[in-house]
């Protein structure tokens, strides 16, 4: 919960610069794109009937891709003025989260998800980057796997994902960004894991 409160916070932080959007007609994300993340995320998990909690945590990676809807935007509602951004995103990562907890190794290793990010753009002309606040609003699904003495099993855990995120766009079609992001999943077989993810993430424009 301090995390997720820190996070909220952070939004705040940027929401009254957003205030400061120019129009859309100066604008120049829309299209595909592609990239690469690395970061650290950590989970915190309760198994059922038992007061032991599971802190799995370490680096992540992976890729994604996605769509920049701008220019869907600045021909409707932009047109008023406003400067909205919007992109569907999907991704596939893999990472190195683990912990111990009474001789039984619990291990995230793999995960993919789908997002939509709406947002607001503030450009000027003469600036070296564009800086682009947006939000992160989707679907994540994780395997975990526990490992001990009496053998091993994983599952796969679906998830209510949500966060903030800032991109800054340089050297022309190359940009750079940073996540943060909260995962809820479901329960199963007593498992019940909430994630914290800090991505950093580099892509290409189309």
């Amino acid at each position: 919960m301090k995390k997720l409160i820190l996070g909220t916070a952070a939004l705040m932080c940027v929401a009254p610069a957003m205030a400061h959007a120019q129009s859309a007609g100066d604008r120049t994300f829309a299209g595909p794109y592609i990239g690469a993340y690395g970061g650290y995320g950590w989970t915190n998990a309760d198994v059922s009937g038992t007061n032991v909690e599971v802190e799995p945590d370490g680096g992540d990676y992976g890729i994604y891709a996605g769509f920049q809807a701008d220019r869907l935007l600045d021909t409707t509602i932009n047109r008023t003025g406003l400067g909205l951004t919007g992109a569907v995103e999907f991704h596939y990562g893999w990472s190195g989260a683990d912990d111990t907890v009474a001789g039984i190794n619990f291990e995230k290793d793999h995960e993919w998800g789908v997002n939509f990010r709406p947002g607001l753009t503030f450009l000027n002309n003469d600036a070296v980057v564009d800086v682009a606040p947006y939000a992160i609003i989707g679907y994540r699904s994780t395997e975990y796997e526990a490992s001990g003495a009496g053998g091993s099993g994983d599952e796969t855990y679906d998830g209510f994902e949500l966060g903030i995120g800032t991109e800054l766009v340089a050297y022309d079609n190359v940009g750079v960004r940073l996540d943060y992001t909260h995962v809820w999943y479901g329960e199963e077989n007593g498992f019940d894991p909430d994630e914290d993810n800090v991505r950093v993430g580099v892509g290409y424009k189309f």
